[in-house]
């Protein structure tokens, strides 16, 4: 069978879509993103990117030109500012193993080498079916067999090491997209772990201990593509391994880690225990669809989500609310629903991928486009997003299973991402004028469902008839529920709070001392 690959040398899967839809997906997203470029001349007069402001943000939710891509993303993110302030660390940091081997330091000796070990084990499970990372053997060296995408069959999707040949080893590789994944992630794992030497200070460091830790993998490798192939010459370049082009684009992503890693998300996301990410889930599930599920309009979703966590579940829907279908509903869940693990376990990776490989990659380009100028906010609302699209086979579902299945697989669906991100900024997804002109993008009701104006060609036709009106300008403000960061926040620190009462009523309970009153984090996060 022959493969398709999109324009990152990703394998694209026509399981959930078909190879038609996706291919006039293409032509018509072409089109549109070459008459929305125009509009960010504007934006790029003598090179120099504006200040945020409110037709900014509009232009950024309807996605950055491929070309303006990385300079966008580096000056919104904050990294750009990192970088600029903290000259040459990068380089020091890639320096630091060599010099810990010189004088001794080991896997038995230093932690960091431990993550070393975790990060060269993952090297090769880093888009193992991507042309771009296909493990490509130094010249003269004959211990592996060559596996590279230029040799592999057409019948058959080879990926980059053999199942029957042992992993490759680093010092066997000469592929600059796998070498440079490397050096980026050993950089960042001496920059977030202190070292055994306590006189060896960096400038700037973490501002919690990672280290390494998976998914990092992907957002490093997912950044080298995008980065890589925002023009023909920085992409000839760099896998010709031009030193100076090389090192100025792993300088730009490893600042791009550090920025999501202290900035755009909250601390300890990455973390040994990954506790902040425990906590992202806790404000998804239960502070927001469990008891706030009312104010998202998913009364049902709400209750439905309350059967897994009592036997007999007391209802938060407000009595003004509720219904006589609701309380059906209620009685419903009572009696039928199984319970089962957590749903979070399907939306943790959601989360800590930043939704790399678990939806479409133009997709995940616009989810990131909005995240690097708007921080944490974005993953909740695609979150949301999916979850409403979802509720109604939810709510059917009598079997966590089945509920898995039906979240796992729909990000995957979202190929037509100017419809998914529209849906991710409307107020309510579940108005039936939403659901009806997209169900066909995403696999619900009649194919030929959707009315003509939902069209992406037709959709720049209607922004060029704006006579005098700025195309960016249209209102897409209103949100899932109304989201802000600066919620998020405020829930984040009633979950540390119950979180600090349960380990001290706990710490009580066992005879010892009780904890001391920590204050939740203070962050300051993007609008």
């Amino acid at each position: 069978m022959k493969h398709t690959f999109d324009r990152f040398g990703f394998v694209v899967k026509f399981t959930h879509f078909s190879e038609q839809d996706y291919k006039d997906f293409l032509i018509d997203y072409e089109q549109l993103k070459n008459y929305r470029a125009n509009h960010w001349l504007k934006y790029t007069i003598d090179n120099v990117l504006p200040d945020k402001s409110h037709s900014l943000k509009q232009s950024i939710r309807k996605g950055i030109p491929d070309s303006l891509r990385p300079q966008c993303w580096l000056k919104y993110s904050g990294a750009a500012a990192l970088a600029s302030n903290h000259p040459g660390l990068y380089s020091h940091l890639t320096f630091k193993e060599e010099n810990d081997i010189r004088k001794g330091f080991c896997i038995k000796t230093s932690r960091i080498f431990e993550h070393i070990a975790s990060i060269e084990k993952d090297l090769y499970r880093t888009f193992p079916t991507n042309t771009k990372f296909k493990h490509k053997l130094k010249k003269n060296d004959e211990r592996l067999p060559n596996l590279d995408a230029e040799s592999s069959s057409d019948d058959e999707l080879s990926y980059s090491f053999s199942p029957m040949s042992p992993t490759p080893g680093i010092q066997d590789e000469a592929n600059p997209y796998i070498l440079s994944l490397r050096n980026i992630l050993v950089a960042f794992a001496y920059y977030s772990w202190p070292h055994p030497n306590p006189s060896n200070v960096l400038p700037r460091k973490c501002s919690y201990k990672i280290g390494y830790c998976q998914s990092l993998n992907l957002i490093v490798g997912m950044l080298l593509l995008v980065f890589t192939t925002c023009d023909k010459e920085t992409e000839r370049l760099f896998e010709a391994r031009d030193e100076a082009k090389t090192r100025e684009l792993e300088d730009s992503i490893f600042w791009m880690l550090v920025a999501i890693v202290e900035i755009l998300l909250p601390p300890e996301v990455y973390g040994e225990k990954l506790s902040g990410s425990q906590i992202q889930q806790t404000i998804l599930w239960e502070k927001l669809l469990e008891e706030q599920g009312d104010h998202l309009e998913l009364e049902e979703l709400s209750l439905w989500l309350q059967s897994f966590n009592s036997s007999s579940p007391t209802s938060r829907i407000s009595q003004r609310r509720k219904t006589q279908h609701l309380e059906e509903i209620e009685q419903y869940v009572r009696n039928t629903v199984k319970k089962g693990p957590s749903l979070s376990m399907v939306t943790t990776p959601w989360f800590l991928t930043l939704f790399v490989e678990m939806a479409p990659v133009e997709t995940v380009l616009r989810i990131w486009d909005c995240f690097f100028y708007q921080g944490e906010k974005i993953l909740f609302k695609v979150a949301l997003t999916i979850i409403q699209l979802n509720k109604e086979q939810l709510v059917k579902c009598t079997d966590i299973s089945d509920a898995w299945k039906v979240l796992r697989d729909f990000p995957k669906r979202a190929f037509q991402c100017e419809q998914f991100m529209n849906l991710c900024f409307q107020r309510q997804v579940r108005r039936p004028s939403i659901s009806t002109s997209f169900s066909r993008f995403f696999g619900f009701g009649r194919a030929d469902s959707a009315p003509p104006e939902t069209t992406l060609s037709t959709i720049a036709l209607r922004e060029s008839l704006r006579e005098n009106t700025d195309p960016f300008d249209v209102n897409l403000e209103t949100s899932a529920g109304g989201l802000k960061n600066k919620g998020i926040q405020k829930l984040r620190g009633i979950v540390f709070e119950e979180q600090h009462i349960m380990k001290t009523s706990n710490q009580s309970l066992s005879g010892s001392l009780p904890m001391p009153i920590l204050a939740p984090p203070n962050l300051t996060y993007k609008e």
